[in-house]
């Protein structure tokens, strides 16, 4: 799941309870976790989190970040939004569906028709 000899059992706890991850995949047993072929048995957005938190363990200087929240539900959509919005890195995210309300944005563009343009 981590490339668990890259990383110490404790950062990979730490990101997985970071994403809420830990007590769904059975605690103590989340790291032995049987995931199936390509994470088939996982859900679609246990997947999600997991390729969320295997970015936020390499600790990079820049996050570009394609459909974050695509596969979750709006609990965890909101979460992975804040632990996006609350990291010291930039973060670029591409996105179909964005809350326009949301005020933490620094800049917002919409590709169309091969144009970038402000929102």
């Amino acid at each position: 799941m981590f490339q668990h000899t890259k990383f110490s059992e404790d950062e990979v706890v730490s990101v997985l309870k970071q994403v809420h991850l830990y007590d769904e995949l059975g605690m103590s047993e989340a790291l032995s976790r049987e995931c199936g072929p390509e994470g088939a048995l996982l859900s679609g957005g246990q997947k999600q989190r997991i390729e969320i938190a295997r970015g936020l363990i390499r600790n990079k200087s820049l996050y570009l970040v394609d459909e974050a929240t695509a596969n979750l539900d709006s609990k965890n959509a909101d979460l992975i939004r804040d632990i996006l919005f609350n990291l010291k890195q930039p973060v670029i995210e591409v996105a179909h569906h964005f809350d326009n309300k949301e005020t933490r944005y620094t800049e917002k563009l919409l590709l169309e028709n091969g144009k970038l343009l402000d929102v």
